[in-house]
């Protein structure tokens, strides 16, 4: 016949089971939510690195067509593209356009072209659509990882807004204007080029500087 020691043991470690068995059904979600939070954040760097990557290719291209453009191939661009070029692993081409630079490098600044005013532009605006819709998630990440996707997010929208103002300068060059002002304008958009080449420059440094996690 058990004694009574025996039997208050055996209720101690019943209700410790029952204890641990309440906690652990307490606990499971919020573990289970963490894992699921944890995959989520993995999932949406990669994918967000492989955008932004293909966005600093579409950043230093732009950079480029605006620079030659207006004959600004000076020496010290033209190594910032090699550079940044060669660290791209996307499938766009690259190759032809790395060639090309180490070519322009090889003649002298003065024979890389020749300024044409009349020269066409078409200016396309920057795209990082899983940016824009994962802005709220941009929340589990972490801190600093935060501060560099919506400084991303923050330059690439006024990246697109000189791209909006420039289109709607050149369309004003089709109006009956007077020579003074067609003049005036036309450097309005020649600096306006400038300005927007400076800032595909600018964000395809910061895609560059991405937090390990961030890049591609």
């Amino acid at each position: 016949m058990p004694v009574w020691s025996d039997i208050l043991k055996n209720l101690v470690v019943a209700h410790e089971q029952l204890f641990i068995g309440w906690l652990l059904g307490l606990l499971a979600p919020a573990v289970v939510e963490t894992i699921r939070r944890t995959r989520r954040v993995k999932l949406l760097e990669r994918a967000l690195a492989q955008e932004l990557h293909e966005l600093q290719y579409f950043m230093f291209l732009k950079a480029f067509v605006l620079r030659d453009r207006a004959v600004k191939l000076d020496d010290d661009f033209l190594v910032w593209l090699n550079k940044v070029g060669s660290e791209y692993k996307g499938k766009e081409p690259i190759k032809p356009f790395l060639a090309m630079w180490q070519d322009l490098r090889k003649i002298d600044q003065s024979l890389r072209g020749k300024f044409d005013p009349r020269r066409g532009l078409s200016l396309s605006e920057g795209e990082a659509p899983l940016l824009s819709i994962h802005t709220n998630e941009i929340a589990l990440f972490s801190i600093s990882s935060q501060v560099w996707l919506l400084s991303v997010s923050r330059q690439l929208s006024l990246f697109n807004q000189q791209v909006v103002y420039l289109r709607r300068l050149f369309d004003k060059t089709f109006d009956n204007l007077s020579d003074v002002s067609r003049a005036a304008l036309r450097q309005n958009l020649e600096d306006g080029y400038e300005s927007l080449a400076q800032r595909a420059i600018a964000i395809a440094d910061l895609i560059r500087s991405a937090p390990p996690s961030l890049k591609a």
